[in-house]
């Protein structure tokens, strides 16, 4: 059973490895060298830092508020937010203050491209709800033909005793 954790890099050695060479023992600082594991992947150098993508890590560092929005959903978002009033009402220092605080995104619109929106619109009604899912197809009730047979024969014998 192993009491101490295993010696990987450097940085476990720092202060150690310091000391060695501050006071010129050889000895000391080659055995800490022989300690240090030979696998290139074990080296600090070589890590990624945990915690995310850069991106992430970059914001969490600088301490930098959440990205704006680009697009934002008509179809599935609850709320957008739209800072237009704040605008028409306070002015632009308001408005900058508030789009800083909650900001909007920079297109709002519906489920589809504007491409597809368009395209969507000149479709004829049915076709529309076909696309959308909508579309209920209930066939008409035709009578079996056996029975159309004998409405036409009674049909015919009405007509033919009158």
């Amino acid at each position: 059973m192993q009491t101490t954790p295993v010696i990987v890099n450097e940085l476990q050695l720092a202060p150690k490895l310091h000391q060695a060479v501050d006071q010129n023992h050889r000895g000391d600082f080659g055995l800490l060298l022989a300690l240090l594991s030979q696998d290139a992947c074990d080296w600090p150098q070589f890590h990624l830092q945990d915690g995310g993508s850069t991106e992430q890590q970059l914001h969490k560092q600088f301490e930098l508020p959440p990205t704006e929005p680009l697009l934002a959903n008509l179809a599935t978002d609850a709320v957008v937010t739209d800072n237009s009033a704040t605008f028409a009402e306070q002015g632009a220092t308001a408005f900058r203050l508030q789009q800083c605080l909650r900001p909007e995104a920079l297109v709002i619109r519906g489920e589809h491209s504007m491409e597809m929106s368009e395209v969507i619109e000149n479709l004829d009604l049915h076709s529309r709800s076909r696309y959308a899912g909508t579309a209920i197809n209930v066939l008409p009730q035709v009578p079996d033909f056996a029975d159309q047979l004998t409405e036409q024969r009674m049909w015919l014998n009405k007509s033919i005793a009158a």
